[in-house]
């Protein structure tokens, strides 16, 4: 897991890569969110914990669930975004899958539900110059 600006250039050198030998890759964005019906209305700080405790068990279930060369970087306060080279869709979501199973066995919490998109990497500069 690295910080995002890490994450991003080596997104770039990958894009450029996929782009020279023809290959797929997929970009994985896991966004954390409580479920509409634990959300406590008057209480933010009481969503906003749950959340972080949320993320930083994410966090872990990546390290734990990911292969050598993938990528992960925290996008945001509820989202992790991940690089998953020399993969096909099904494969990605098989990937995306492990994340959500080891992640849900280490939070035990019902208010917390993970959402998980799957891109195909582009060999356009998508992150800027």
């Amino acid at each position: 897991i690295c910080g995002y600006p890490i994450f991003r250039e080596i997104y770039r050198l990958e894009s450029r890569r996929i782009a020279r030998l023809g290959i797929s890759e997929y970009v994985l964005l896991i966004t954390v969110c409580m479920k509409k019906q634990a959300k406590s209305e008057n209480n933010e700080q009481y969503n906003k914990y749950h959340i972080k405790k949320a993320m930083e068990c994410l966090g872990k279930a990546l390290k734990e669930s990911l292969r050598i060369g993938d990528v992960a970087a925290r996008y945001s306060n509820t989202q992790y975004i991940v690089l998953l080279p020399t993969l096909d869709y099904e494969d990605s979501v098989m990937i995306a899958g492990r994340i959500e199973n080891n992640m849900y066995d280490k939070i035990k919490n019902a208010r917390i539900r993970l959402k998980s998109d799957i891109s195909e990497v582009t060999t356009t500069e998508a992150f800027g110059k």
